[in-house]
Order: C-alpha cells, then structure tokens, then sequence
C-alpha cells in the first residue's frame, strides 16, 4: 500500500514513505494564536519517485490558503529523514517519536489523522466505480424506485457535505472528512466543555489557567482551532466567549461525526460490480422500510396538511411537497419493546419533528438519532444533552440549514414523552438531570405558539395505535408566560424515539418536502427568516 503525497504540483507521482514499521512519514501542523493573527498550517512529507530518490517535501501557509511548498534533501532516504525530523522538531518543538506528547506552548501542534481509509484508495482510483457498468462493461441498473434514488443521490453527495463544512467554516483541505481521528474530535469536545465551565464561572480563570479570564478564553479558543482547522481568511480568529458560540462549535463536531459516516458508506465498494452504487447506498443505511407514500393516499395527505398547517407564523416558509417517505429503522421497534418505556402506565406518544443538515442523514438513517457524548458541554444545549424534536414543522426547519446542505430533510418521529412532561418556560443546560430527579421522561419547552388540538394518529396508519399528533384543522393557540415562540421537546433516552417518516427539499422558493423522512424543497424563505 502507499499514500498520496499532498495536493500540489509534482512532476513524477511520487508516494509517501512508509517504513518497515509501517510508520507513515507525513506530519501536517496546525498553530492558531489569535493575538497575533496567526492561523497557520505546516505540512511536512517524505516522499519516495519512480527511481527510488526520496525527497522532503513541505507546505505551508495560512489556513484556507494554498501556501507556499519546498523540496528538500539530496535523494537519499538518511538525508530525507534527517530533513524530516529536523524541521518537525524546528516546527513543533518534538521529536518525531514524540509528536503525540503534549503541544509545546507557542509551536505548531501535530495533527493526528486517520490513514485506514487510505489501505483500499489505489484499488478504488484503478477500479473507477460510477454505478453504471461492472467489470464486464454491461449496464448495473439500479432496482431502486426514482424518488429513492433521488433521495441517496441527495443524502450522500461530496459538494454539498464540502459546502455544508464550508459554511461551518471548517477547512476540509487540510484535514479531510473520515481523516480526523476519534481522539483529536473527544480531546476537542473536551476544550468546548472547558470553554462553557469558564464562560459559566469566570471567576476560576486564574484558579483554574493562571490567566485572566479573557486570557483563558482566548488560550483555550486557539487550542480548538488548532486541532479543528478553520478558515477565517485574513480575519483575525474569534475568541470563543458566549454560549452560542459554543454551540455552533458543538453542531459542528456532531456534523463532523454525521458526514463522516455519510462518507464511508458513499466509499464502499464492496459489491461494484453487480449493484448499483445508489442500491449499495440504500443498503449500507439498514433500513427495515423505505417506500415512497402514494401522494393520492390518506396518509400522505394527513402529514402533507401537517408539516404544511404546523408552520409557524414567525418563520415565512411555505413549502411544495415532492414526496414523502415512511421508515423504520431496524431493530429500533425491538429496541423499545425491550425497554421500560413499552409499558409505562402514564404513556404520552406524539409525532414530533426533527431536522438536520440532509449532510447529516446518513449517519442519523444508519446510525439513529443520538445523545450529545459526555466529553460535549451542556451548556451546548438549550435543556441538556438529549433529541429536540417540535410540534411545529418550521421550527425543525430551521434546524436544516437547506440553504448550504443540499436541501432541507425533516423527520417526523414516533417519541414517548411521558406524562406529565418537565415544563420549562426558559432554558435550564440540567434540564436533563432534573428529569431523571424527578422522575420524568421529557423536558417541554413551552412556546407561546401551540397546537390548539391532538387526535389520534391512527389517521396515518392503524400501527400508530396510542400516538397522538397536533390536530392542525384547529388554529394554534396562544399560551401566556411562556419564554419561547414554539414547542420544543427533549427526550434524554434514544429508545423512546422511533423514526417514522422522512421528508426532505432543495431551497428555490417554496419547500418541496420528500420524505417522514419527509424531503422538502424550499421555494420561499422572505428576509424574515430567523
């Protein structure tokens, strides 16, 4: 096996070397110190050409930039390693045996990657699969309904997940998707939790870093962004000083581990030659059901009058529904068969929605939603770690970010939230652990915008049995003293979730929603759009 060098011009196709160790000779490093303006990145290789020369090869520049690039040495492997190692010391202040030790104040941190991907890239470059013909030049036709197809071409496209980490100002160049080791994506969780205990108590700056507490803000934001590349171009990089902040860092580490099992399955080559590739997709996601709902049917229709009469009056969206589809993971009926919440005596089922980035839903199809890790901080989350799902469709909505994804998704999921609910009427980041207190299964958030009535969901399909949903014939009501616009409701357990549908859209001007997984495109957002 071999690895690529990295992107630039070259005259011969040469690789990086790899030792008999299986030691992979290539560092990239990253240094960002806000004071200064620095966002910089140093990337340092060896590499071996066709006739067995071998050259250090180094890059640098500021981050989102191409940089400058330089080759060093006389041919020799000795002279290349002495090169190597002397400007990853030079650099990092490390020896190149120790570059996983602790960062060296005021040097370049080495960024540690994920290279098993790489084992089976050359094979895949040889063997180009466009999930059109096999190896025997005849046509692989893909078994899958048009409106499916669609929808995996949407779900695992490379430019829109490139865009959606563009918008989120993540620089992909220096540190790919599937790249990004599990332990640098945990260690930076941590620093976000950090960040959040501080910014809650800025008193322990000095106790805690032996800093003033905008000098401990300041040190701790330069150490995310040095471990988590962003693209600020000549900006100086921002401090990370507020709550929100936090959270969008948050979203973007959870987006991180979401596209980069959207990446793997769109990697997989297991099977080219007899299935299509958008079959492959579909069957990477372990789908128990996916079928597109007859659009002339009672139940497309009752959750068409849904997401399009649950809007809310503040968010201007209007949506034209594509296609919805009806879902169900597998294993997750068993799932809550198995759990306490099957047989509750105080049982509270309603059809909620969810939205996320359609870059995110091959890892929330594959994988299930899920509950924030413990390394992320609760104070990332309106009510604590858990799912938020809503009554109204556009406030979930507003949670696709249609505009830089590829379009908007939404589920409609099947939660059991238990009665009586914890009602809050402001945010509370240990809403989570209040429930377990007491006892509850949910936290309500109360909007002053609700439902004005329930029915049964058995409308949809007699298998909803005890679900309710938001009767939308009745016009919302206005709830006094609440702190909120609309409903939000976090459930603190996956098991009391099941995905039911999936609708999903394209932005234009009004929303074309296609799936429950209901899949939406978007034809008109006004200016008014929170």
């Amino acid at each position: 096996m071999s690895w690529k060098q990295d992107t630039d011009t070259f005259t011969s196709e040469p690789t990086v070397y790899i030792d008999d160790a299986g030691l992979i000779w290539d560092a990239t490093l990253n240094q960002t110190v806000s004071a200064s303006n620095a966002n910089k990145f140093y990337r340092v290789q060896i590499l071996v050409g066709k006739q067995g020369k071998y050259v250090t090869w180094t890059r640098w520049g500021r981050v989102g930039e191409h940089g400058q690039s330089a080759r060093l040495g006389d041919g020799s492997l000795t002279e290349a390693i002495k090169q190597f190692e002397g400007k990853f010391k030079s650099k990092s202040g490390l020896k190149w045996e120790d570059r996983l030790a602790t960062p060296k104040h005021g040097k370049y941190t080495f960024l540690e990657r994920n290279y098993e991907e790489d084992e089976e890239e050359e094979e895949k470059e040889v063997k180009k699969d466009n999930g059109v013909k096999n190896e025997n030049g005849l046509e692989v036709v893909s078994g899958l309904s048009k409106p499916i197809q669609n929808l995996m071409k949407s779900i695992f496209n490379s430019n829109h997940v490139l865009e959606a980490l563009a918008a989120m100002s993540y620089d992909a160049n220096k540190i790919p998707l599937g790249k990004l080791s599990k332990r640098t994506l945990t260690n930076e969780f941590l620093v976000l939790k950090e960040l959040s205990e501080l910014i809650a108590a800025p008193a322990t700056a000095n106790a805690t870093y032996g800093l003033p507490y905008m000098n401990a803000i300041e040190s701790l934001s330069d150490r995310y962004y040095t471990l988590i590349p962003h693209v600020f171009g000549r900006n100086r990089p921002p401090t990370l000083g507020s709550n929100e902040q936090i959270k969008k860092e948050v979203e973007l580490l959870e987006a991180l581990t979401d596209m980069d099992v959207t990446n793997e399955i769109m990697r997989d080559n297991q099977g080219a030659d007899e299935i299509h590739e958008l079959d492959r997709q579909l069957q990477s996601l372990g789908m128990e059901e996916m079928v597109e709902l007859d659009h002339e049917s009672t139940e497309f229709k009752e959750l068409e009058d849904y997401l399009q009469n649950s809007r809310g009056s503040t968010h201007h969206l209007e949506y034209q529904v594509t296609n919805i589809f009806r879902i169900e993971r597998q294993g997750e009926n068993d799932r809550f068969n198995a759990s306490p919440y099957a047989s509750i005596t105080n049982s509270d089922r309603r059809l909620l929605w969810h939205g996320s980035r359609r870059t995110n839903f091959g890892g929330i199809l594959s994988q299930g939603l899920r509950i924030a890790s413990p390394e992320a901080p609760v104070n990332g989350y309106m009510s604590g770690k858990g799912v938020y799902l809503a009554d109204t469709s556009s406030q979930s909505a507003n949670y696709c970010c249609h505009y830089n994804s590829g379009g908007m998704a939404l589920l409609l999921c099947d939660a059991e939230v238990g009665a009586p609910m914890l009602e809050l009427e402001r945010s509370d980041y240990n809403a989570g652990d209040v429930c377990k207190q007491t006892g509850k299964l949910a936290t309500l958030g109360k909007g002053r915008n609700i439902p004005g009535g329930w029915k049964g969901a058995t409308c949809l399909n007699p298998a909803l049995q005890g679900v309710t949903m938001p009767d939308v014939e009745i016009k919302q009501q206005e709830a006094q003293g609440a702190g909120l616009y609309y409903n939000e409701y976090i459930v603190y357990d996956v098991a009391q979730i099941w995905q039911r549908c999936f609708p999903s859209s394209h932005q234009v001007r009004a929303l074309r929603i296609g799936a429950v997984l209901c899949v939406v495109h978007n034809v008109g957002v006004s200016d008014g759009h929170p």
